[in-house]
């Protein structure tokens, strides 16, 4: 038996082409084209069982064939070291010019058809690169009926099924450019030759050059999964390279964007020294191309080399004229905001300019992704009309980009061009990729269709069945993600089944997904109890395995990672997740060095989760090496501290140290910048006058009304301005800056609608009976500069409360607001009667969860402001914490009448035994000092104490 499979195994497809070589050369060209074609799927199904039946040998004797399968790859490596420098013939060499200075297509599939038998590998290499180069010269409206020609052609199909069989006999060189031409016209469908030319570059890939193995990787960006094992063993290679061998600029960028996925943090400050390093010795040579590359590999690894990012935006500065719509729209996405603010407002100036001359669907798409998100309203209309003229020319991936440029410009209102999209998309999506489908299932799920609509029907088919053929944890993970944002009803039991079975294969950020995921589809599902129980144990199940990942993660760059990927599903994440994560840093502090303090900064900003060690810790190390972090980064090292409200312990000098490192920076980076950080300094009380005279100089302040429009987050840099002229006029008089957002704060008040939650009905039910009546308060109060207040009353000397109809024209916002009422807003001291003689305004405020960081019960910055100002306008200020307002203690409505009592007529002196050790919990909180449960238990106790007094 093992005789007979030997003579299988031996009895290999070299001798059918030598048959067929010598068929083809008796009978001439009579038969030729269907004996070769013939002979040719022969060869390919008996090279199949002859693969079979070595592995079956292999199963059936493991440990002789072992040592058989060894000796074998080692003799087919060295034959086939041999064989790739077998010099070519003289007719050979002749057909080999004949094939590269061919410059027809059908003139060269002609040429390979009569040459068929004369193929060589390097023939077939030659061809294939010149029928990539011949595509290349086809203008963009046809390049996709090119590509279709050709790979549907029969010559070009026996030209793979020749190479196929000839996949060991190239050389390195030929297999992967030959591998990286055939990927140009196969990419988007499976092809065995493919196959087995990957296969084979994992056999020889140590003996691969730096330009073979960049060349691979280019080509494993289409093929391979961006974590595979073949790209470990690629980076393996890179790293020996990089540290011993010359290369260029081009190759390592190559490879950098391949691998980046895989590459350790280490390795990739390795790689950027070395980039760094080739800019300087061949920064002529250096082209767009690979300047986009090393873009997007430091967008994809959420890092900031500052050196070598000046390089290549100062590069990209002098070429912007020159690059294409496509390279423009990339290097702009790879940004990504933070970069470089000057190259990317310079980049939509460009392609401002570009719009009118765009005449192809996927250059507009491409415009539109890039104008979208800071488009103004003209620009927007405009835009929307080029989006429904490009439509129908556009491809099924053109539709997924411009569906992401709708959903970045706001475009949510039902209309004409919607329901195009939604009509192409079902008429065009037999074929479509996953990634289509995801970008067209979020911009319709933000629209404003009606749940019923039948599209979202059928966007849950095309999800389900990619269900069918999911087979990695990612894939599943995304199938479940967009079934949560679709109004489904159901969800089938097997998918719950197989996301337990994958649990364990997914990181914390994608746990995380998954979580939020699941969140959203149990509460659209009917009420049926198994769904809801298996959807339970699996969130359960998810968490305990997300915290015990956590728990073996010793890298801070992880960890800024993992709250980052956390964080792109906004403020709804998984907050245990969060702040399992955030309590991890006190493990990795010793790790922290000044550029991870400024990204772990940004971690706890975002969070709002008060790190205290962290925070200690950031401000120890950037204070003693400050000329390390740069006057941009400033920025996200002051965030955290002056929005949070906590002032480092171990280094009190902290703000001044860093205002030290801004200041002479300030007339090199934009008035915005100048804005962002004034506005943070004044919430901690700093009020350095060499920025504020220079931002409130009239030429800045009209950089910045354009700087600030040409923003998508316009709103929320006019409400910073707003607040930062409101604090300057309340506690900085000297500096003589006027009120000048009066007008402003008016046209946000109409514009805002009211909402009046249960908690404040009972806050006012209260209020009624202490008071004495609800003409002694009013609800929803703006004070003067427009801090709004939730109740208002007026006590007199003696402590009594005065009718407020009587004193102030102060707004009650509680009705609605309509034009008279606002025409009369701000006229204080217009009253019909004065205050009496030690009157005194009192505000009442309850502070939501939203006021408070996400750990503890410390207040932000916003509500610590709010308190100091409403007190310097003469205001006794009276704040309520929601876990004092939802606590046990006054789960009675007397105790809460009572608890209000003590706060309004009472001072802090004599507050009753309740409401004064709430008082001191709280201020010890504040400073750090108390558990989250210490104020709930304490007050328990003191509640059963009062209880047992009314008993006896």
């Amino acid at each position: 038996m093992m005789m007979k499979l030997q003579t299988r195994i031996e009895f290999d497809q070299m001798s059918f082409t030598k048959m067929a070589s010598l068929f083809s050369r008796q009978y001439g060209q009579m038969l030729k084209g269907h004996v070769m074609n013939n002979v040719s799927a022969c060869v390919a199904n008996i090279s199949l069982m002859n693969q079979i039946n070595y592995k079956k040998i292999l199963l059936c004797h493991p440990v002789s064939c072992h040592t058989d399968s060894l000796s074998y790859k080692q003799s087919e490596s060295r034959y086939s070291a041999t064989k790739f420098h077998k010099p070519l013939t003289t007719n050979e060499a002749v057909l080999l010019k004949e094939i590269e200075s061919n410059g027809d297509i059908d003139s060269l599939f002609a040429l390979l058809r009569t040459k068929r038998s004369w193929l060589t590998t390097a023939h077939i290499g030659a061809a294939m690169i010149n029928l990539l180069g011949q595509q290349k010269l086809i203008v963009d409206e046809h390049v996709d009926q090119t590509r279709n020609y050709v790979r549907l052609h029969p010559e070009f199909n026996g030209l793979c099924i020749l190479a196929e069989n000839k996949v060991r006999d190239m050389d390195n060189s030929t297999l992967v450019n030959t591998l990286y031409a055939l990927l140009k016209f196969m990419s988007d469908r499976p092809h065995s030759l493919v196959t087995e030319m990957i296969c084979e570059v994992d056999r020889r890939l140590s003996t691969f050059t730096i330009n073979e193995l960049a060349i691979f990787a280019a080509c494993s960006q289409d093929t391979l999964d961006p974590k595979s094992v073949l790209l470990g063993k690629v980076t393996e290679c890179f790293h020996i390279f990089i540290q011993e061998e010359p290369m260029d600029v081009r190759d390592a960028a190559t490879i950098l964007r391949a691998t980046v996925g895989v590459t350790s943090y280490k390795f990739r400050k390795q790689i950027y020294k070395r980039l760094l390093n080739l800019f300087v010795e061949h920064q002529n040579e250096i082209s767009t191309n690979d300047l986009r590359k090393i873009l997007q590999s430091i967008s994809i690894s959420g890092e900031r080399p500052k050196q070598l990012l000046q390089e290549c935006c100062s590069l990209l500065q002098l070429r912007l004229k020159s690059l294409s719509i496509w390279e423009l729209s990339t290097i702009y996405h790879s940004l990504d905001g933070f970069y470089d603010e000057n190259l990317q407002n310079d980049i939509v100036e460009q392609m401002e300019n570009k719009l009118p001359a765009c005449k192809n669907a996927s250059e507009l798409i491409n415009v539109i992704t890039v104008l979208a998100p800071t488009a103004s309203p003209q620009l927007k209309f405009q835009l929307e009309e080029l989006a429904n003229a490009a439509l129908p020319k556009a491809s099924i991936f053109d539709l997924g980009n411009l569906c992401v440029a709708l959903r970045l410009m706001g475009f949510r209102v039902p209309s004409h061009l919607i329901s195009s999209i939604a009509d192409k998309f079902e008429k065009n999506s037999d074929h479509v990729q996953f990634t289509t489908l995801l970008k067209v299932v979020e911009f319709f799920q933000n629209t404003r269709l009606p749940l019923d609509d039948p599209f979202f029907k059928f966007l849950e088919i095309k999800v389900l069945s990619f269900y069918q053929t999911a087979i990695s944890p990612l894939r599943m993970l995304g199938i479940t993600y967009l079934l949560s944002l679709l109004p489904i009803k159901n969800l089938d039991p097997d998918i719950i089944t197989r996301l337990d079975k994958m649990i364990h294969q997914y990181n914390v950020a994608s746990i995380n997904q998954l979580f939020l995921a699941l969140t959203r589809i149990s509460k659209k599902l009917d009420k049926s109890i198994n769904d809801n129980i298996g959807i339970s144990n699996l969130l359960q199940k998810s968490n305990m395995q997300a915290v015990e990942k956590i728990s073996d993660v010793t890298s801070v760059v992880y960890l800024n990672n993992m709250i980052h990927h956390m964080l792109d599903e906004g403020y709804n994440s998984n907050s245990l997740l969060i702040s399992t994560v955030m309590e991890h840093y006190s493990k990795c502090l010793h790790r922290l060095t000044p550029q991870l303090a400024v990204e772990c900064s940004r971690s706890v900003i975002k969070t709002r989760f008060l790190q205290i060690k962290l925070l200690d810790a950031i401000a120890d190390i950037t204070s003693k090496s400050m000329f390390k972090v740069s006057p941009r980064e400033v920025l996200s090292l002051l965030s955290p501290y002056c929005i949070l409200n906590y002032r480092p312990q171990n280094t009190p000098d902290f703000f001044n140290i860093c205002l030290r490192r801004f200041i002479p920076f300030m007339d090199h980076v934009p008035s915005i910048f100048l804005l962002d950080i004034a506005y943070l300094l004044s919430l901690v009380e700093i009020f350095p006058e060499d920025l504020l005279k220079k931002l409130f100089n009239l030429q800045v302040l009209i950089k910045l009304e354009e700087e600030v429009e040409a923003r998508p987050k316009r709103i929320m840099y006019r409400q910073r301005l707003m607040q930062l002229n409101r604090a300057l006029v309340i506690e900085c008089s000297h500096l003589q800056v006027p009120w000048f957002h009066e007008d402003y704060c008016l046209e946000i008040l109409k514009a805002r609608r009211m909402h009046f939650p249960k908690v404040l009905k009972s806050l006012q039910s209260c209020l009624s009976v202490i008071l004495g009546g609800p003409q002694f308060f009013r609800s929803f109060v703006l004070s003067p500069y427009f801090y709004e207040i939730d109740f208002e009353c007026i006590l007199d000397g003696s402590g009594n409360p005065l009718p407020c109809a009587d004193y102030g024209s102060v707004l009650n916002r509680s009705g609605q607001v309509t034009s008279n009422v606002l025409s009369d807003l701000m006229q204080w001291g217009t009253q019909t009667k004065q205050l009496p003689e030690g009157a005194q305004r009192i505000a009442i405020d309850f502070l939501s969860k939203s006021q408070f960081c996400l750990n503890s019960r410390h207040p932000t910055s916003m509500v610590a402001v709010k308190k100091r100002h409403l007190e310097s306008m003469g205001y006794k200020y009276i704040q309520i914490p929601h876990y004092v307002w939802d606590s046990l203690t006054l789960s009675e409505h007397d105790d809460e009448v009572s608890y209000l009592r003590d706060l309004i007529f009472n001072k802090d002196s004599t507050l009753s035994p309740v409401a004064q050790r709430h008082s001191q919990l709280v201020e010890r909180d504040q400073h750090g000092s108390v558990s989250k449960g210490s104020v709930e238990e304490e007050a328990v106790i003191i509640k059963l104490l009062h209880l047992l007094d009314r008993v006896s």
